[in-house]
């Protein structure tokens, strides 16, 4: 039998109401799960200048925050 129960749960509050029926605290750092993102990008697939532009503006994107 299994006990189904979670570590840590998630939930979006504004009144803490679920929070306090079930017994829970918000965390102090607020981190839940700490993760990261990587992109690859083929050394040898063609890129023209469109694809190029593209990646350009993505990764500005990415980069200004």
């Amino acid at each position: 039998m299994k006990n189904e129960t979670a570590e840590a749960i998630a939930d979006i509050t504004s009144t803490g109401e679920t929070l306090k029926a079930n017994h829970l605290k918000i965390l102090n750092d607020g981190l839940i799960h700490k993760s990261e993102a990587t992109l690859f990008k083929s050394k040898s697939a063609f890129f023209g200048k469109e694809q190029m532009n593209a990646e350009s503006k993505f990764l500005a994107h990415i980069l200004s925050d």
